[in-house]
């Protein structure tokens, strides 16, 4: 069987974007495939809604170029108006026209009169009982398919989210993830969304950009992302991160919970023998039980999820390791407890002396 082929629709090529000599984006390569779900996620400040905003055209970049579907449409020499360049946005607040029933309001981005083609989208979300409800009548949740709708109905190339679930409740917030992404496979439109949401951005996208400071600090699949982050920011940004120092033997990497094998650590090997190293161990790789002898550590904050427990152990050595278990709640804060390293996947691993 021959493999599928994919195109490129969004290439971002040495993108940079100051404010008063102060950098928001800085050299951002960046290239999405045709019916791709890509998020850009980061902290506040990151520059991922600067860089949105580089691909609706509404910021000029300093440097670099922005193409869609093989055209120029941004660069330092000049850009092409948001309305010439096929890309739809969904802003935070909605900004749906309150006057407007939802039909006018789906209606109001394509040229004349396309009642087909509305009946179409509101179908798509699932809204045509409320064609001539207005906003103001709406939840959360039909409101942001309103916006949806709007964006989709003149089958923009790209279409651009930012923080779209930041004003819904959580529970909410959860259901509309699923229904967005169904929307947006089921109209076949490479899709760029924000967040600083690690939960949204792994669970909604086909791959994930983690920014900081401006830069991509790395980019994949979801899984790979959180499993192999390439820096510490990157690891610790997804959450419950817990790096446990050692040193490489012969045998593997030595730790206060014992030797971890190098099939173990990815991309560790004998070659090592003798460096200090950190081993990413995410609560799900670590399980605490009574403790038997000499205890590995005590207790020090206990927490429920809902779903889980999730305990941070403090190590003798100082270090401290989030602990999950599903359901079962067996510790409080105080306890002596072992740590058992629960491996079914490599550990990423850094350099001790990033840790300063």
């Amino acid at each position: 069987m021959s493999e599928a082929v994919t195109s490129s629709v969004l290439e971002l090529d040495g993108v940079t974007k100051r404010y008063d000599g102060e950098t928001a984006v800085e050299d951002l390569d960046l290239t999405v495939e045709e019916g791709e779900f890509m998020t850009l996620l980061g902290p506040s400040g990151c520059g991922k809604t600067t860089t949105l905003r580089l691909i609706a055209g509404l910021e000029k970049p300093d440097e670099g170029r922005v193409n869609i579907s093989g055209e120029v449409v941004a660069c330092d020499d000049g850009c092409r108006k948001p309305e010439c360049r096929d890309v739809g946005l969904v802003f935070q607040e909605f900004a749906l026209f309150p006057h407007m029933t939802v039909e006018e309001n789906v209606e109001f981005g394509l040229n004349g009169h396309a009642e087909d083609r509305v009946d179409e989208m509101l179908e798509l979300v699932g809204l045509e009982g409320h064609r001539e409800k207005n906003p103001e009548n709406l939840s959360g949740g039909q409101r942001q398919r309103v916006a949806l709708a709007r964006s989709l109905a003149p089958e923009p190339e790209v279409l651009l989210l930012d923080e779209p679930f930041s004003n819904l409740d959580v529970g909410l917030r959860v259901r509309m993830r699923e229904e967005v992404r169904r929307i947006v496979k089921e109209a076949g439109v490479t899709t760029i969304t924000v967040t600083h949401d690690q939960e949204e951005a792994l669970s909604i996208s086909d791959r994930v950009g983690v920014m900081n400071d401006g830069r991509l600090e790395q980019i994949g699949k979801p899984e790979d992302v959180f499993q192999t982050p390439e820096s510490r920011f990157v690891a610790d940004f997804l959450g419950h991160a817990s790096f446990v120092s050692g040193y490489v033997s012969d045998e593997g990497v030595e730790t206060p919970l014992g030797t971890v094998d190098f099939d173990y650590v990815e991309g560790l090997t004998e070659a090592y023998t003798g460096v200090d190293v950190d081993l990413l161990v995410r609560p799900d790789d670590a399980t605490a039980l009574p403790a038997e002898g000499d205890p590995d550590g005590t207790i020090i904050h206990r927490r429920y999820d809902g779903p889980s427990f999730t305990y941070r152990v403090e190590l003798s050595n100082g270090d401290t390791v989030h602990c999950m278990h599903n359901h079962v709640d067996s510790f409080e804060v105080g306890d002596e407890v072992q740590v058992r390293l629960e491996l079914d996947h490599p550990l990423a691993w850094y350099p001790a002396e990033e840790t300063a």
